[in-house]
This record gives C-alpha cells, structure tokens and sequence, in this order.
C-alpha cells in the first residue's frame, strides 16, 4: 500500500514538473520573412433585376354574402420577361404585412382565397416580380415591383 501511494505521489508530482516546464519554457515562436509584394485580383458581379414589364393581372375583392368575409383573387395570363431572370412570382401582402409568394408556371398564376375562409378587410399589395435562383443554392436575386394595390 505504501510503494502505491508513494507511486502516485511521484507520479502526480512529475505530471505537475512537467507542466510547469512547459510554461516555463512555451513554444518556440515561429518567424517569417516576405520580401516580395504580390496582389490579387477579386472578381466580383453584380446584377440589378428589373420587374417584368407588360403583365396581364385582373384583380378582385368582393364580399362573401353578409359574413364579413372577402374573396380575394388575382389572375395573371401573362407576364412580361426579365433577361437573366429563370423564376416569376406573384408576391401578395396582406394587410397585416405578412407576405405569401406564388411561383408562376409558363407565366401564369392564380390565386383565390376561397370564400369560406375568406381574407381580412384592409388594402393588399400585389405585384410579379422577376427572380434568378442560383442552382444548387438558396441564393435568390430578386427584382422590386411597385406592387399594385386592391382594397377589401
């Protein structure tokens, strides 16, 4: 028991020597020297997307019977082209603010909100606007549209 506890003792005792040499002594520092300068080129790009112009949208918000409730539609036949652009969307927003996104499929899109669930009263914005997706990414390049607006 006591070549144990003499062992540990020892043993504890170079563990503390040994990490004491190592602050003591730290690692070696490490030096350079450059004695040339060189630069680098950084390509970079930037691309302003524009909204579609020439789009067909018919709008409308009319009441649901005498419940308070309002169906709202936009229907859009055609949309305008943006050269780099491979996505069109319909963007909605509520009067609350809250956005909903509708992709538009060979340039078209609807959207109904139905008229028993109905939508709330105030003014909506509506507008289509160009996007480029980058494959293989969630990176969106988009344009900004001055929506349109329809009062429920």
């Amino acid at each position: 028991m006591k070549n144990q506890a003499n062992r540990s003792r020892r043993l504890w005792a170079t563990s503390i020597a040994a990490l004491a040499a190592c602050f003591l002594i730290g690692a070696p520092a490490a030096y350079a020297a450059f004695d040339t300068n060189t630069t680098a080129t950084v390509l970079a790009s930037a691309y302003t997307m524009t909204a579609p112009t020439g789009n067909s949208i018919s709008a409308s918000c009319d009441s649901v019977g005498s419940s308070g409730k309002y169906r709202l539609r936009i229907a859009i036949t055609a949309t305008g082209t943006e050269a780099r652009a491979n996505y069109y969307v319909l963007r909605l927003i509520s009067p609350t603010g809250s956005v909903t996104e509708i992709d538009l499929v060979a340039g078209a899109a609807q959207y109904d909100s139905g008229g028993a669930q109905g939508v709330a009263r105030g003014t909506w914005k509506y507008s289509v606007e160009s996007q480029y997706r980058v494959p293989n990414s969630t990176n969106v390049w988009s344009s900004s549209a001055v929506p349109s607006t329809i009062i429920c």
